[in-house]
């Protein structure tokens, strides 16, 4: 019984602690985006709240629920972690701009302010893209591929050996075709009745080249 309140008194507390936070990121998001027209232009504060609150608890839930492999496991608790510190920075900085008079406002933080959401902005889109680039089934089949691509580069390094080894052949096989049509041509222009002087070329076994 006294576990189960105990539970319960604690996603309570981390409950009120995220509404808290939320409250205040959304206060200071506002100030960013005032008198913003339109639906989306109104939902733009409300949609910081994913680089920041928001998105520490939905990274904690990809991290517990969703990650495969240490390289997505990493990027969602590092990200989460980012993300529960810039909650809390914005959090901080509405105490200063929410109207107190008990100290004086830091010059900066507006400016922070800004290189904060920007800095998470960054943050969450190369995470959802490494995330992505490491899941495991696509690593698998990146190396599939390349090690296909692999063996189509050695099959081909392997076909111009063999080839090499015959080109002399070839090479003179060809040589015959070409006189054959250079001389004809040649005969055609000077108007000359001729036999052909180029004949195909023997082995000391009588064979073709390439027969």
């Amino acid at each position: 019984m006294s576990r189960t309140i105990a539970r319960g008194a604690f996603y309570a507390l981390a409950l009120g602690v995220w509404f808290w936070m939320m409250t205040n990121t959304l206060s200071v998001t506002q100030m960013i985006f005032p008198n913003q027209e339109g639906l989306l232009g109104g939902m733009l504060p409300y949609m910081a709240l994913i680089m920041f609150d928001v998105g520490a608890v939905a990274w904690l839930f990809v991290f517990l629920r969703y990650s495969e492999g240490i390289a997505q496991r990493a990027i969602a608790v590092v990200v989460s972690f980012i993300s529960l510190v810039g909650g809390i920075f914005l959090s901080v900085a509405h105490l200063y701009l929410g109207g107190q008079t008990l100290t004086s406002i830091p010059a900066e933080i507006g400016t922070w302010v800004l290189w904060a959401i920007g800095g998470m902005t960054l943050v969450h889109g190369v995470a959802i893209w490494a995330s992505h680039l490491v899941n495991p089934e696509e690593m698998r089949l990146i190396k599939t591929q390349s090690m296909l691509d692999n063996g189509k580069a050695l099959a081909l390094d392997r076909a111009e050996a063999k080839l090499n080894e015959r080109m002399d052949l070839i090479a003179d096989s060809m040589s015959i075709e070409y006189a054959k049509n250079i001389e004809t041509e040649l005969r055609r222009y000077a108007g000359i009745s001729i036999p052909l002087s180029v004949s195909p070329q023997k082995h000391p076994n009588g064979e073709h080249p390439l027969a």
